[in-house]
């Protein structure tokens, strides 16, 4: 069974759309299809995220992690995201170093920008980055 690792990215996606790929893999998540990481760290990012576009509660939060079954690994600390400072900038280290801890086999990520593009992907070799669009792709086949 595949072990994907959730960033920010997708969550909010899925929290906000049930009709994209994100929400279709939380289904999976919850489901058993899938075992579904995400830490402490990206929960909070999430919840600052959420608290600048809408009034969602950091309890219909709680509850979508909850009621998708995802296991939620404790806060990346600074020492954890040290070994990813050379790969990514310092605002997402804690990302691959989450993908990293929880033994992942993908890293979910709709961060073209700083996550999903060759120059990390070349160096991150811990995880497949990739999008829910080309996961769904994959698990499909």
């Amino acid at each position: 069974m595949p072990k994907v690792f959730f960033d920010t990215s997708v969550l909010f996606s899925a929290i906000y759309s049930q009709t994209g790929g994100s929400y279709q893999i939380c289904r999976l998540v919850k489901k058993g299809e899938i075992e579904g990481y995400t830490t402490e760290t990206v929960i909070k990012e999430l919840q600052n995220n959420i608290l600048k576009f809408s009034q969602k509660t950091k309890k219909n939060l709680e509850s979508f992690i909850a009621n998708h079954k995802f296991i939620v690994r404790s806060e990346i600390t600074e020492r954890e995201t040290r070994p990813y400072l050379k790969i990514i900038v310092d605002k997402d280290a804690h990302v691959l170093a989450g993908a990293t801890l929880c033994k992942c086999d993908y890293l979910l990520t709709l961060d073209k920008k700083h996550l999903n593009n060759e120059q990390i992907k070349e160096r991150f070799t811990k995880a497949i980055i990739t999008s829910p669009k080309k996961f769904l792709e994959y698990f499909r086949k």
